[in-house]
């Protein structure tokens, strides 16, 4: 083998590599005056795996009750985005979101010693049918929302909504090769769990027991809110440029395990006292709410080059949620101080898609 060969081989190995070993660019960026329809889903189904309860210092042997308990919840909210113009970053600089579709529907079942109950309960939005303009603040950073001059709607609405339903910071920054990993900001996991923020959800009163009307705490919490302090990872792996159905994208493996704390006793408090449910029976006290958030499971971004959005985001895992209450009751001369503490374990579903009009 003469050197000229020798040389022809070497260049040739690493260019072989190279073409196996595609560099791909996954960016975020929609044209102006594009319109996205999409859908967020979000299914929960979870059951009572312990509880611990102490009534005056004397712990309860919760076996004696014959507590059980199981939740299925599902969430499916849609609307329509507009985008404006683009920052520097891809980022749009007003987004015009007309909501579609809110709506939860939850069925809880329970027993104990005393009977059981089976209750399912539906909620919708004030906001369903309305239009939200958000526009980028570079001053504050962040997406200030406001409705159009001409709506009647209560600008209560547009407390702790948010704009941000892209995705993006799942993305790698740059340029990507297959296999590459990377971990996305555990601080906008919010974005996922809670896509849209407070969106203003709150229980149809009929479907509600007779005793709890009237006494509804305000919109629902979200796994969002309960996250507070999050320790854990986003890990993102590029999987290379997949086709179906005629279309090619580009494919992220998503795997989320965290585990998240948040101190809701301020939060607690706010709603009794709007639900007006203090204002009735024993003096009730929160002293504690406090409650844990796990999650551990694994999903895929379906990711359209080209377009610069996300086609679909599906995640699937394990969850567990762990409330634990403490708390003072006072009925004129009696006083009771009562400490539950209930863990529900079971799994969550994500599936959410991203269509053009």
């Amino acid at each position: 083998m003469n050197n000229l060969t020798k040389v022809a081989l070497g260049l040739a190995v690493p260019l072989a590599l190279a073409l196996t070993s595609p560099i791909d660019t996954v960016r975020f960026g929609v044209p102006a005056e594009t319109v996205l329809n999409k859908s967020f889903s979000t299914k929960v189904e979870m059951s009572l795996t312990e509880v611990r309860m102490v009534q005056n210092g004397q712990e309860i042997d919760p076996s004696q009750m014959g507590m059980e308990i199981t939740i299925s919840s599902t969430a499916d909210y849609n609307w329509l985005d507009t985008y404006g113009a683009a920052r520097d970053n891809g980022a749009p600089k007003t987004v015009s979101r007309q909501f579609v579709d809110l709506a939860n529907s939850a069925s809880v079942s329970q027993s104990t010693i005393m009977g059981s109950q089976d209750i399912e309960v539906g909620s919708e939005s004030e906001l369903t049918d309305q239009v939200v303009n958000f526009t980028w603040d570079a001053e504050s950073e962040e997406y200030v929302a406001s409705f159009p001059e001409d709506s009647k709607a209560d600008v209560e609405l547009l407390t702790d909504l948010q704009m941000p339903s892209d995705l993006a910071f799942l993305l790698p920054e740059g340029n990507v090769e297959v296999d590459a990993e990377w971990t996305a900001d555990i601080d906008m996991l919010d974005q996922i769990l809670g896509p849209g923020g407070d969106l203003k959800l709150q229980p149809k009163e009929d479907d509600l027991p007779e005793e709890a009307r009237g006494q509804t705490t305000g919109t629902e919490f979200s796994m969002a809110e309960m996250l507070g302090e999050v320790d854990g990872e986003i890990l993102c792996t590029y999987l290379g440029m997949r086709t179906e159905d005629g279309q090619t994208f580009a494919v992220i493996k998503v795997e989320i395990e965290i585990s998240a704390s948040n101190d809701m006793t301020d939060m607690m408090r706010e709603q009794m006292e709007k639900s007006g449910a203090l204002d009735e029976g024993p003096d009730m006290e929160f002293n504690s709410v406090d409650a844990v958030l796990e999650i551990d499971g694994t999903g895929e971004l379906h990711w359209d080059q080209r377009a610069g959005h996300f086609l679909a985001f599906d995640f699937s895992g394990e969850m567990t949620q762990i409330i634990d209450v403490s708390m003072s009751l006072t009925m004129g001369a009696q006083s009771l101080e009562l400490e539950q503490a209930m863990t529900m374990a079971g799994s969550v579903e994500l599936n959410f898609t991203s269509t053009p009009e």
